[in-house]
């Protein structure tokens, strides 16, 4: 998927995700794997999907933009 939510998503083929900036976190005893958004150091949440995280990434990404310009 390369849109979602309104954004475009940034796409990585050396991620397992399939998703710049978006990892797996260890599944849970439930059997669920949730994932996690990154900005370098900077945590930005715990998702049921990769391409929620995906979304949160793209959007963070798009504020920092808007806030430079």
């Amino acid at each position: 998927m390369t849109h979602a939510g309104g954004y475009k998503l940034f796409l990585s083929e050396k991620n397992k995700t399939g998703y710049l900036g978006v990892y797996a976190n260890t599944p849970l005893a439930s059997g669920k794997v949730t994932y996690s958004a990154k900005d370098k150091h900077r945590f930005i949440g715990k998702f049921q999907t990769a391409v929620d995280a995906a979304v949160a990434f793209a959007k963070d990404k798009a504020e920092k933009a808007a806030e430079k310009a």
